[in-house]
């Protein structure tokens, strides 16, 4: 099999959107399913903080970290428990660092 044939092969490949179709495909669902789960990490967290202002009447660092944590081991709940401990720290770190800074 010569250049020439290997070119033409792989022309007909691209044609047919074999080399790249599924990835261009995809593109749509994976960006639709990032945006839905920040979104849905976005309101669980929103929420948390707001019942905690109003819970504690004040507002202070201590709400937005424990409302990371809260939103990180709810939303990895169904996982398991260990999952959720994770993804608690990992929210609670995360505010913390950026509230902060």
């Amino acid at each position: 099999m010569g250049k020439s044939d290997r070119l033409e092969e792989l022309r007909r490949e691209i044609s047919r959107g074999g080399l790249f179709g599924d990835v261009e495909s995809a593109q749509p669902d994976t960006g639709r399913q990032i945006g839905n789960r920040c979104g849905v990490i976005e309101l669980m967290y929103t929420g948390l903080e707001s019942g905690m202002v109003t819970w504690r009447d004040t507002d202070d660092v201590i709400n937005s970290v424990v409302a990371g944590l809260a939103t990180g081991a709810l939303y990895k709940a169904a996982s398991g428990p260990r999952a959720a401990a994770l993804a608690g720290a990992l929210g609670g770190v995360v505010v913390g660092a950026a509230v902060a800074s």
